[in-house]
């Protein structure tokens, strides 16, 4: 019947038959352009509402530093992490907790846009929230909450290591001769971790963040800075299957992370979706793609503040992990299968001729198993160091005499 619909040669059956396809194609089509529309007006009005509001989120001082030792962090990190199956053999489900969908981006923006005056930042949930990031610098939150973005993740401890012959001409944490511990949180931006949806391959937004102690001595009270980063897609998603490998592309984590073009995107509704949330995240530092890494150059590995830093700009994280010989479901049960691997640290600088290239500095060897637990999820915090407000606002926080303590 095929055949004959596609040269034209219709019966009174094939009549029907071609003119419901006709119709399901016409209200593909109709969907598909309503789809667009949709997407363009949530983005005209992301964009509206953010450049109105944007400038009312207050940007408060950063409250004091509660300093920590690694060894008193990394014990309450690892507490109680999840197996799958509990001490009576009986099978346990990974976490699900659920963070922040579009549509609630969407309600809350509109909702504040339409019926609250003055800064948004005091009783508005989302701006509060996001606040916290830049507003908090203590290494744990101290109530349990589901974080909005990245709520699903795996943990593990690890050394940074900048070696003696390193080529690294930038200060602090990132000078040869430096070796830290670490603490590194892999995670998904959204409640998205599996690797299928419908049996079909769906985006994941893939981050990783770092916490670095000043300090080489594990059992005393250090300074931490937090490189926060996404993968080379950034917002944009990518379907690929696992988080650590993609084949022959190049893979990345990246302290500066825009969203791809909708312009030429293959999978325009997941790069609206990205440009959404980028826009949003705006509103609280601008652009929200570029972390700064501006206390990891600013403290040495003595906790000693650098008279004259040299603060790299983009930092890429290459991992280093053999290829899974089998598919996971969800990309914390990948993780977690691991039992070697590190990351290449490098630093994208200029050449002589004014072109950007990466220069491999160090590493950053993880120790096995990685883990997940309740304080992994719920209240480890990293700070987010603002691309506006510079040294002055994060050492205005520190309150060194407490290393002393």
């Amino acid at each position: 019947m095929e055949s004959l619909l596609f040269f034209g040669i219709k019966s009174d059956r094939s009549n029907v038959q071609l003119l419901n396809l006709k119709r399901r194609d016409s209200l593909r089509r109709t969907m598909f352009k309503k789809l667009i529309v949709l997407s363009l007006i949530a983005f005209g009005s992301y964009t509206l509402i953010a450049s109105t509001i944007g400038s009312k989120v207050e940007k408060s001082a950063l409250r004091s530093s509660k300093f920590d030792s690694f060894n008193e962090v990394l014990r309450q990190l690892a507490m109680n992490p999840w197996s799958p199956e509990d001490h009576w053999g009986e099978i346990q489900k990974l976490p699900q907790y659920i963070g922040v969908e579009t549509g609630d981006l969407i309600e809350l923006l509109v909702n504040a846009f339409l019926q609250r005056e003055g800064d948004m930042s005091e009783d508005w949930p989302f701006a509060k929230r996001s606040r916290e990031l830049f507003t908090n610098s203590a290494n744990f939150n101290p109530e349990s909450k589901v974080k909005w973005l990245h709520p699903r993740g795996v943990c593990a401890s690890a050394k940074w290591i900048i070696p003696d012959d390193s080529p690294s001409k930038a200060t602090g944490l990132f000078a040869p001769g430096t070796e830290v511990s670490a603490v590194l949180r892999l995670s998904t931006g959204t409640h998205a971790s599996e690797r299928l949806y419908n049996k079909e391959p769906q985006g994941r937004i893939f981050g990783m963040a770092v916490k670095l102690f000043h300090q080489q001595d594990d059992s005393k009270k250090a300074i931490t800075s937090n490189i926060v980063t996404l993968d080379h897609k950034g917002f944009s998603r990518s379907d690929r299957p696992f988080m650590l490998i993609e084949g022959k592309k190049d893979l990345f984590f990246t302290n500066f992370a825009p969203v791809e073009s909708i312009i030429g995107s293959e999978k325009m509704g997941q790069t609206v979706a990205g440009q959404l949330l980028s826009k949003a995240l705006d509103m609280f530092d601008d652009p929200n793609f570029a972390r700064p890494v501006y206390v990891t150059a600013n403290y040495d590995q003595n906790g000693n503040k650098v008279s004259k830093p040299t603060v790299p700009f983009e930092l890429r994280f290459t991992p280093r992990f053999i290829t899974p010989v089998k598919n996971y479901d969800d990309f914390r049960l990948e993780l977690l299968d691991y039992d070697e691997g590190s990351f290449d640290i490098n630093i994208v600088r200029l050449n002589e001729s004014d072109k950007p290239e990466e220069v491999t500095i160090g590493s950053i060897k993880l120790d096995f198993p990685m883990f997940i637990t309740h304080n992994c999820d719920l209240r480890l915090s990293f700070h987010h160091s603002p691309v506006q407000w510079k040294e002055q606002y994060e050492d205005s926080s520190l309150d060194l005499d407490q290393l002393e303590e």
